[in-house]
């Protein structure tokens, strides 16, 4: 499991609530990004609130019965403990865009072929963007190599393969046999 799919702490006890720019609480904008997630079959992690976490796919959005529908593995072992807990958090990223949103009322239905779980309509997404600026990512064979002098040893020289670049920095390969 990634790291970035955790959900987001966002508590707005203190009266004041600093997410709120981020909320998206009006049903003709929410509806699109689940569809969005739906329709590009994005991997949606639903956290519990004991920590068990499970990867699954929407595969209904039902706006007549307000409604979601997630395909689940009946043998994964977080099922029972999702289940019973009875509410999550849902984490996806649409992109450069992390969407979270709360569960409630977690509901398996069994098929004959298939499982799936079943709740209620989310009543707010938060979308997170995930970099305030555009990053490039060159093709590994024409990648760019950076030279310039190890800052801790001015007599080696050296020649790293840019990964990532972006206008917050940029990320270079260090093979094992460079001190860092």
């Amino acid at each position: 499991m990634f790291q970035d799919t955790r959900p987001a702490e966002l508590d707005a006890s203190s009266g004041h609530d600093p997410w709120g720019p981020f909320r998206v609480d009006a049903p003709a904008e929410r509806l699109p990004l689940l569809r969005a997630v739906r329709d590009g079959q994005v991997p949606v992690v639903l956290n519990a609130p004991d920590g068990t976490a499970l990867s699954v796919v929407l595969w209904a959005v039902d706006e007549m019965q307000q409604r979601l529908n997630f395909s689940v593995a009946a043998t994964a072992p977080q099922l029972g403990a999702l289940i019973d807990a009875d509410e999550a958090v849902a984490v996806a990223y649409l992109e450069s865009v992390k969407l979270q949103f709360d569960l409630q009322g977690l509901m398996l239905v069994r098929g004959a072929n298939s499982c799936a779980l079943r709740c209620g309509m989310p009543r707010d997404i938060y979308r997170f963007q995930r970099r305030n600026a555009y990053r490039v990512r060159p093709a590994e064979r024409q990648a760019p190599i950076a030279h310039f002098r190890h800052p801790a040893m001015p007599d080696m020289a050296l020649a790293l393969r840019v990964l990532d670049l972006s206008i917050g920095g940029c990320a270079l390969w260090c093979p094992q046999d460079v001190p860092p």
